[in-house]
């Protein structure tokens, strides 16, 4: 077999994936981050090493009595597929609302000895967060339940479930480097960016004229995994965004982290 041509290596990158990591590594870079490409993270699950496609941190303006600045980190798994995702919105019950995120690590002057839930949600009610960040996140994403990839079937589309495909990458590295980051102020964003656009309806949809675009959005998680039992009640939260929305989603990611770092400056 002959030497590949220019054209057929770049279709083979395009096909791969690979162009879609580096776009969104390239704009996070753009916007003041610090980003890894493929970095390593051990799947808590199978104690295997793993790699999640991007990852990029930035430290928020302000900073609290101690010093010490609050950061979001960015965990993201890149999907090439520019086939429709579909999710079904529900507002944010009260205990979400209520309690203590698990992708917010509270811990400077720490570490805090104990990462239970209800440690945590001690000191996250000390600092009066919640109602920051419902204001500042929960009352700015749509919370979705279920995530259904909208894919060509033969010579009709099929609905297929992707969640897990999406979003257990992305929630496990962010277990693996909470661990790492455990003894800072950090707000963690897992992220699933998809070549494809984002739908939305209601769970009783009843035709078309139901279905509206949107930016991105919050997905809830259920899973009895003991790694995540343990601290967050088996539920976590993973982000889709389309990568066409990718700036918007950033500046939603840099509004919550001032905001936080805003009221932790004045705690």
């Amino acid at each position: 077999m002959s030497e590949p041509t220019y054209e057929q290596v770049f279709t083979a990158l395009k096909d791969s994936g690979f162009l879609l990591e580096q776009q969104v590594a390239r704009i996070l870079e753009r916007r003041k981050f610090g980003v890894r490409v493929s970095a390593s993270y051990v799947d808590p699950d199978e104690e295997k090493p793993r790699e999640i496609d991007v990852v990029a941190f930035r430290n928020a303006s302000q900073t609290n009595r101690l010093g010490d600045a609050l950061a979001a980190v960015l965990v993201i798994e890149c999907k090439k597929s520019t086939s429709p995702n579909i999710t079904f919105t529900r507002p944010w019950a009260e205990h979400e609302r209520a309690g203590h995120p698990y992708q917010v690590v509270l811990g400077s002057p720490g570490p805090f000895p104990d990462e239970s839930a209800a440690m945590r949600s001690t000191v996250w009610n000390g600092f009066s967060l919640g109602a920051p960040w419902s204001q500042l996140r929960l009352d700015r994403v749509q919370r979705g339940s279920q995530l259904l990839r909208i894919d060509r079937d033969r010579d009709a589309f099929a609905a297929r479930s992707v969640i897990n495909d999406m979003g257990m990458p992305t929630i496990k590295a962010t277990h693996c480097y909470r661990e790492d980051w455990r003894d800072k102020n950090t707000i963690f964003f897992p992220a699933c960016v998809t070549g494809g656009r984002l739908l939305a309806t209601s769970p009783t949809i009843a035709d078309a004229s139901e279905l509206t675009d949107i930016a991105f959005a919050s997905i809830a998680v259920e899973s009895r995994a003991p790694w995540l039992a343990k601290v967050s009640h088996s539920r976590a939260y993973f982000d889709i965004v389309p990568f066409a929305n990718l700036n918007e989603y950033i500046d939603h990611v840099l509004s919550v982290t001032e905001g936080l770092a805003t009221r932790l400056a004045g705690s």
